[in-house]
């Protein structure tokens, strides 16, 4: 059977408490129906996979092994409305090349690998509310991130909701 996977970073523990002090604050900002992302699931996505078969998954695990992973920091400062999916998230810019490398190395890694390629460019954000109608007036608290590992996460459908969970992880060099 197929898992949906994607490769993403997970938030430092100092900066969850961030994210969730800020979906706490925003949340009087946002239409009712407007929904925080659980904790467990707050990561930023660096490649959507899309749909990958049992069979290539070794193939998978290996070329994302021989993939360049620097490390690089990230500062996530303006909130960014997304009307399509009805998403807000907090977003930064690419400004580390390192990160800039490692994302265009990801996306011609899903080219080789017949993987879903995305469209469209690059832009860090940490998902913070689903179902939001329109972005909020206030002007988020910059968050740095330090990023330590590169993770291959599934994304698991429950009667309760989405799961992220992380299958396997990349230490990143400073090299």
């Amino acid at each position: 059977m197929s898992k949906k996977l994607f490769l993403g970073f997970a938030p430092e523990p100092h900066n969850l408490a961030k994210l969730l002090r800020l979906q706490h604050e925003l949340h009087p900002w946002l239409n009712r129906n407007a929904k925080p992302v659980a904790v467990a699931n707050l990561h930023l996505t660096l490649a959507f996979l899309g749909q990958v078969p049992p069979t290539e998954m070794e193939r998978l695990r290996k070329a994302v092994a021989k993939l360049h992973k620097p490390a690089f920091s990230l500062t996530l400062d303006r909130l960014r409305h997304w009307s399509g999916p009805k998403i807000l998230c907090l977003s930064g810019e690419v400004a580390d090349p390192g990160l800039a490398a490692l994302a265009s190395d990801s996306q011609r890694l899903c080219h080789e690998l017949g993987l879903h390629c995305s469209e469209q460019a690059f832009i860090p954000h940490i998902s913070l509310f689903r179902k939001v109608k329109q972005a909020p007036e206030p002007v988020p608290e910059p968050i740095s991130l330090t990023p330590h590992k590169l993770h291959l996460y599934e994304s698991l459908s429950a009667e309760d909701g989405v799961h992220y969970q992380i299958i396997e992880s990349w230490e990143l060099t400073s090299d």
